[in-house]
């Protein structure tokens, strides 16, 4: 689970705090506040681990990616707190970036425990600490006659350190003393990673899935334009029920899909209430809220999900369901809406400390606490969606 961000001078984004996150967290705000902005500087950190930092950045466009609205900046900083639920405490990872396009590097770098595993200790254990008042060169701590002392080893700035950690073999002290600990860390973090999904729900072409898809045989990583959809759908007819009693409960009638293959290519017919039809021959919003089902129910080796506009498509009557389906999913949730429908659902998990609702506007982000204003609100018979369409300042002080 992601348990902290913050990050400043990544495009529009000014975080003075970092956020602590739950499993279900809501980003709300104006079109332009920052809410795509957050999703893709954490989305950034996964990049970084499997595509490295020059490919990462260039992929956003060089100063493309910095904070315009300061005069002059040439870097932005991130730090992230991650529980991967293996065997180490929650693990926090710094980062300060130098950006030009023929010159952009690490300024400085670290991954530490988030907090001291002995309440006695000040400060929590430092895996390694690069550049910063030692540029080109890492600190890492071996013990000595009893005692703790840093070492230093050359690395790249052009690159972080899950991508040359490898590298770092070659100094023998490093190799004896610290790599067989520090390489579990770092694999740990890798795969946890891969298990992150993005969906901008906008993006999904609905047309493309209502034409033949092409067998991808790619059941372990649910594609962001759903092309694999169809591969999905065969496996879930015999391992996952429960998905299919979902659609029921949405669609109002018995359904299952009826798959044929065709040369390289899968042709999908809904059945409802025991006929055949086309994809076609669904709605928009049965198609989106099949889409999201699998989202939440298929990909069973996510294990944090982001998903712009889940809304779209969808009538209000269907966000209860939604949000049941969101906590019932088991995985960690990161949603960017405008809907006040979606957000009148989280009420009471807000006032019960289940949900984190994140306001944000013109890069500005705060989590939405509980105040005597707001509940006086809620219990004049508002919902945080009524409150939200209605510009209320008690929904997040800015009144946008």
């Amino acid at each position: 689970m992601i348990e902290k961000f913050k990050t400043s001078n990544f495009k529009n984004l000014e975080i003075e705090k970092e956020i602590e996150l739950k499993k279900v967290n809501i980003l709300i705000g104006a079109n332009g506040s920052g809410k795509s902005n957050l999703i893709d500087s954490i989305i950034f950190f996964k990049d970084l681990i499997e595509k490295g930092l020059q490919e990462s950045i260039a992929k956003r466009k060089y100063k493309e990616l910095l904070n315009k609205n300061v005069p002059n900046i040439n870097s932005f900083d991130l730090s992230i707190s991650l529980n991967t639920e293996a065997q180490y405490s929650a693990l926090k990872y710094k980062l300060t970036v130098f950006i030009e396009e023929l010159k952009t590097f690490i300024l400085e770098e670290s991954i530490t425990y988030d907090k001291p595993l002995d309440p006695s200790k000040r400060q929590p254990f430092r895996f390694i600490h690069c550049h910063g008042k030692f540029p080109g060169k890492c600190s890492f701590p071996i013990k000595e006659k009893g005692k703790t002392i840093s070492k230093h080893i050359k690395v790249s700035s052009f690159d972080t350190v899950f991508r040359q950690y490898y590298d770092l073999t070659k100094h023998m002290v490093y190799t004896q003393k610290f790599f067989p600990t520090f390489s579990k860390v770092i694999d740990d973090i890798k795969e946890y990673v891969k298990k992150w999904r993005y969906f901008p729900m906008s993006d999904i072409n609905l047309d493309e899935l209502k034409k033949p898809l092409k067998i991808t045989g790619n059941t372990n990583v649910l594609y962001p334009n759903m092309s694999n959809i169809g591969d999905f759908l065969i496996k879930s007819r015999y391992t996952n029920k429960a998905f299919l009693q979902r659609l029921k409960d949405y669609f109002k009638t018995d359904i299952d899909f009826e798959i044929q293959p065709s040369g390289e290519y899968i042709n999908i017919f809904p059945i409802l209430n025991g006929k055949k039809f086309y994809m076609s021959s669904l709605s928009d919003g049965q198609i989106r809220i099949l889409i999201l089902l699998s989202i939440l129910y298929l990909d069973q080796n996510s294990k944090v999900v982001f998903i712009d506009e889940p809304e779209l498509n969808l009538h209000p009557s269907w966000m209860r369901k939604l949000r049941e389906d969101i906590y019932n999913s088991k995985k960690q949730i990161i949603i960017s809406t405008h809907s006040s429908d979606l957000l009148d659902t989280f009420t009471e998990d807000f006032r019960n400390e289940l949900v984190n609702i994140i306001v944000f506007e013109n890069g500005k982000v705060e989590l939405l606490k509980k105040s005597k204003a707001l509940e006086k609100e809620i219990e004049n018979g508002y919902e945080l969606g009524d409150l939200y369409r209605m510009g209320d300042p008690v929904i997040g002080g800015w009144g946008f």
